[in-house]
């Protein structure tokens, strides 16, 4: 997380003040001392490193004049407390404010595919992931199926210290985070729901650690349906046709990321422009990737991660000429290199005039081709027109 942050800053030239978490300090910390070894200079990467005087540290970045832009992952109460301190110096926001991913699997879905994909996809981090999978959909068909092998799988989990070798999974960041586990599974338990295996803490090992969880006959309306649960505890659901599941799914009020399993390209494609989430995984448990940007839908908030937009985002917006873009190059006939392809990296040499209609024609040295710019040159996407 901390290098999603750090590395699109200092790509466009700005430095960084990071105000690492309290409860995880080290890794920020040696990522800092990396840098320095890496030749980057004093002062461009800042660490801050406090617990008690969070809310003070958050409050001076929010309003002070100096810093430029915020980029925050966390809760959404605590989101909408920093965007209300950034607003008296109208500052740049990028806020990623929790997640409640539902993953679906169909009737037709590889099942062994899908198991191997749930286990990555919820209990990874034991859970504490924003893009885990928070509620999981499976067609009634295959429901009993589905959940006896994610049973067996999750026996095979070995929870206890990170030094042991047998370990698979670690502790949750803080006894608050066991108690609140704690607290949505009995209460999902008091109210009908079943445990399929662990539902317990692990005292014997140490404070913050809770077995993984498998609970069914769930109430949609509970709590532990409701909120991200950030933790290994996995709520599987049952469902009986697409129009029902793409309810479900859709009924909450954070959008960041979903999963899809089905051998069905046409439902895979018509889900997946339908589900309210910034990311969709099709027969994958893996949502993200650096090159790859991202967004959000309604209360999980706004702006991108990752890709070349989240490269932009940190800048100050060039000044622009009145002149029409090109315009210089049209009147002295110069000659300019643009990529012609994103993909193919095709470069050709190629002139520049403004047509009638304002749009920049540009001919490929040689006269063999006229292509119609379509964006800047920040995107280099170009339309080939044709060869005349």
């Amino acid at each position: 997380m901390v290098t999603r942050k750090i590395g699109p800053a200092l790509a466009a030239g700005c430095t960084v003040v990071l105000k690492s978490p309290g409860e995880t300090p080290f890794s920020a910390n040696a990522l800092a001392v990396l840098a320095q070894q890496a030749g980057v200079p004093p002062g461009v990467i800042n660490i801050i490193t406090c617990l008690a005087n969070t809310p003070q540290i958050g409050q001076l970045l929010c309003t002070s004049s100096i810093i430029r832009k915020v980029s925050f992952t966390g809760s959404t109460r605590i989101g909408r407390l920093l965007m209300a301190q950034s607003s008296s110096t109208i500052k740049k926001l990028s806020l990623e404010l929790g997640g409640n991913a539902p993953f679906i699997v169909f009737d037709d879905a590889d099942l062994d595919l899908a198991i191997r994909e749930v286990v990555t996809a919820k209990f990874k981090g034991s859970g504490q992931t924003c893009v885990c999978a928070n509620r999981i959909f499976v067609h009634d068909r295959v429901f009993d199926e589905f959940v006896q092998h994610l049973k067996e799988a999750t026996s095979n989990f070995r929870v206890g210290s990170g030094h042991e070798p047998s370990t698979t999974h670690g502790p949750l960041i803080s006894t608050a985070a066991v108690e609140k586990v704690a607290r949505l599974v009995d209460d999902a338990v008091s109210r009908g729901a079943k445990v399929i295996a662990g539902g317990k803490r692990r005292p014997d090992i140490g404070p913050c650690f809770y077995e993984p969880t498998i609970l069914t006959d769930v109430d949609p309306g509970l709590s532990i349906s409701r909120e991200e649960i950030f933790g290994p505890v996995a709520v599987v659901h049952r469902f009986d046709s697409e129009k029902q599941v793409l309810t479900a799914a859709n009924d909450c009020d954070v959008g960041l990321a979903a999963y899809l399993f089905t051998q069905d390209l046409n439902r895979a494609t018509r889900l997946s422009e339908q589900i309210q989430s910034g990311m969709v995984a099709i027969n994958c448990g893996s949502v993200s990737d650096a090159p790859v940007p991202w967004a959000w839908y309604d209360n999980l908030g706004y702006c991108y991660q990752l890709g070349q937009r989240n490269t932009q985002q940190p800048c100050t917006p060039p000044k622009r000429s009145r002149r029409r873009p090109f315009e210089h190059c049209a009147r002295r006939q110069s000659w300019n290199h643009l990529q012609i392809g994103r993909l193919s990296r095709i470069h050709l040499r190629v002139g520049v005039r403004i047509d009638n209609s304002g749009r920049h024609v540009i001919s490929a040295a040689g006269g063999k081709y006229d292509v119609i710019l379509l964006t800047d040159l920040v995107d280099h996407a170009l339309f080939v027109k044709g060869p005349r």
